[in-house]
């Protein structure tokens, strides 16, 4: 069921992906002044044994685009006439 993300609330979901402690406990969404943010939480214990809430925001995420590289790029260079380069051993080949 999907929802629509209210101005100014924070909604956060438990995180089922969650293999490791550093991994948030929770992950979710939030609207700030109309502006979309990822939010993170983590349920952590300070030096004293008390239990604290750390919430982070930040830019939603954007999946990259997969790389396209076209038919000419997968290809070796072609090359004019016969000059063979020669590199001397003292010097790096590039």
């Amino acid at each position: 069921m999907a929802y629509e993300i209210e101005n100014n609330v924070l909604v956060l979901h438990k995180n089922k992906f969650k293999t490791e402690d550093k991994h948030p406990s929770y992950r979710g969404q939030v609207l700030v002044e109309n502006v979309k943010k990822d939010a993170s939480m983590w349920i952590n214990t300070n030096k004293n044994g008390e239990k604290y809430i750390r919430i982070k925001l930040e830019e939603p995420y954007v999946k990259p685009d997969a790389v396209s590289y076209s038919s000419s790029s997968t290809t070796a260079p072609e090359f004019a006439g016969d000059n063979k380069s020669v590199v001397s051993e003292s010097e790096p080949p590039f």
